[in-house]
C-alpha cells in the first residue's frame, strides 16, 4: 500500500540492499508537475509590475546598497574563521 503513492517504481539492487523507489521522471513530466501546482510559472504568467522605477529612485536605490564592502569579500572571511 505505501508504493501506491508512488506510482510507477523502479527497484534497485545494491551490493548491500535493495531500493524501491518511484521512476524516474522526465525534465518534461517534471515542469509539467511544478506547472500543475502551480510552483512554475510560464513568463507570460507572471504579474508584471504596477510601476516602474524612476531613474532617479534606481540611482537612490543604487546608493543605499551599494554602501558597505562586497558579499564575496564577506563570504571569504567567513569561510576563513571556521577554518
Amino acid at each position: 500500500e505505501a508504493y501506491e503513492r508512488f506510482g510507477e517504481i523502479e527497484i534497485v539492487q545494491k551490493s548491500d540492499s535493495i531500493v524501491i523507489r518511484p521512476r524516474s521522471r522526465t525534465s518534461e513530466q517534471v515542469i509539467q508537475a511544478l506547472q500543475q501546482t502551480g510552483l512554475l510559472l510560464n513568463r507570460e504568467e507572471l504579474p508584471r509590475p504596477e510601476q516602474s522605477i524612476s531613474p532617479e529612485e534606481r540611482r537612490e536605490l543604487a546608493r543605499k546598497f551599494g554602501v558597505g564592502r562586497p558579499l564575496s569579500e564577506l563570504i571569504i572571511e567567513e569561510r576563513a574563521e571556521r577554518w
